[in-house]
């Protein structure tokens, strides 16, 4: 009896070391920054920020089931408009080859010329779904990439403009996408991350499960950061033949995290948003700072511009532009 007493004793203790190293591995410290709560004058969720290199920022968010907007603002914030999509809910917008592109509910692809002209992404067998998110890669070619449910995903190419369109069909529903050129690209979604090398015709599964992966950043072709709907975090290595998981996804002996976006300046310095938390880092995920005194809210969406200075955007028409220390 003794003996077995000792044995559990030892077990008991070595599980306390780990809890704690499991702890203190990861330091967080808690900060907080200057920031701007700018009133849109809507409660709608707010999925998506994009700033342009003109200093143009586009919002994009709307209602799931009945109407898509694009709040913008040409003066930095001082002044905002909104246009009305032809579409429901406006779920990505981004700014590539000098036009403003957007992914709709209804399976839309949208880009301002002279006012905003779109494209159906149809599936074949699958109607139209949600583009979660958007990408154009040159003047013609254009991706986008949806999913239903927790059982089927589509990565959409269309190499004309949106005019015709080819599939990638998986099991897996996809939130993110991120091509760094022409050529090299990863996707991930429900339970999967996926990569092309040539340009979309073959996307290969990578060797990662236990979260729905939410958003990838990657800053070149080997290395990038993702986080998971279950709190995940993971720096990606060697093009995802290697990586390290710096946040394990929620466990019974940890807060539960809810990620939406990341976005990394460099390799060191990042940003993490989600349901109620805003993590920074600038030493790669090593440590992080949690930014407490920013207002509650399920935040979508990050545009980061500097390590001190980022646009924030989440539901019930949350804007909060963060404008660093004293």
């Amino acid at each position: 009896m003794k003996r077995e007493k000792l044995k559990f004793g030892f077990h008991y203790c070595l599980w306390l070391l780990f809890i704690a190293i499991l702890f203190l591995s990861c330091s967080k410290e808690k900060v907080s920054l200057n920031f701007e709560h700018i009133e849109l004058g809507t409660d709608h969720n707010l999925r998506s920020v994009h700033l342009t290199n003109d200093a143009e920022i586009y919002i994009g968010g709307g209602s799931k089931w009945e109407t898509g907007y694009i709040w913008f603002s040409f003066d930095n914030g001082q002044t905002w408009e909104i246009d009305t999509l032809e579409a429901q809910a406006v779920h990505d917008i981004g700014d590539f080859e000098g036009r403003v592109i957007a992914g709709t509910t209804t399976g839309r692809f949208f880009w301002q010329e002279d006012g905003w002209e779109y494209a159906q992404t149809n599936i074949p067998e699958f109607g139209w779904h949600p583009l979660f998110g958007v990408q154009q890669t040159n003047d013609t070619t254009l991706f986008a990439i949806s999913g239903e449910g927790y059982y089927w995903g589509s990565i959409a190419r269309s190499k004309d403009g949106g005019n015709s369109w080819t599939y990638f069909i998986t099991e897996h529903q996809f939130f993110d996408i991120q091509m760094l050129d022409s050529d090299f690209g990863y996707a991930c979604g429900f339970g999967a991350v996926f990569k092309t090398e040539d340009g979309g015709d073959n996307w290969t599964q990578l060797d990662f499960k236990g979260d729905i992966f939410k958003a990838i950043h990657f800053l070149n072709r080997t290395t990038g950061y993702m986080v998971g709907d279950e709190g995940g975090i993971w720096k990606i290595e060697d093009g995802g033949n290697s990586f390290s998981q710096i946040r394990h996804p929620n466990r019974v002996w940890n807060k539960r995290l809810h990620w939406n976006d990341v976005s990394f300046l460099n390799e060191s310095q990042g940003w993490l948003v989600g349901e109620d938390a805003v993590w920074r880092t600038n030493n790669g995920g090593n440590d992080w700072e949690i930014i407490e005194n920013l207002p509650d809210c399920n935040y979508r969406s990050i545009y980061l511009l500097d390590y001190d200075n980022a646009f924030l955007v989440g539901n019930n028409g949350c804007v909060v532009r963060v404008l660093g220390d004293d």
